[in-house]
């Protein structure tokens, strides 16, 4: 039986049961696509809130966790604990594009400001292709 014969409610909730590490490796190589990967988590994970898993699946396809635009090769992780989100044994964090960035921030830079997500005090960390 091949598993796209099934209805797309039915292959979310049988993907939910896989680790996460393993739902990011499939989006990752674009084995699943990003509606399949946004009703995983959403049936996975049901009480985060809607802004923040619409936001990680962004990250997962290289996209800004605000905006939706690509990343491109200069984007600021923030490092907010209001805004993490703590799935199984991974802890993920906001990655959000230059044009959504109040501090462009180079390579390895930090700062400390207000997260733009949530406004809480929180730092930013630039990252490049080569970080």
């Amino acid at each position: 039986m091949n598993i796209k014969n099934l209805s797309e409610d039915l292959i979310s909730y049988i993907y939910s049961f896989i680790p996460m590490k393993e739902i990011y490796l499939l989006a990752l190589n674009k084995k699943i696509d990003e509606l399949l990967v946004r009703k995983i988590l959403f049936q996975k994970f049901p009480k985060f809130k809607n802004h923040l898993l619409n936001g990680l699946v962004n990250n997962y396809f290289h996209k800004c966790f605000i905006c939706c635009n690509s990343l491109g090769y200069n984007y600021n992780l923030i490092m907010c604990s209001n805004c993490c989100l703590k799935l199984e044994d991974m802890e993920q964090y906001p990655i959000i594009c230059y044009e959504c960035s109040n501090k462009k921030l180079k390579r390895g830079e930090y700062k400390f400001t207000f997260c733009k997500i949530c406004n809480h005090p929180t730092s930013h960390l630039g990252i490049t292709p080569f970080s």
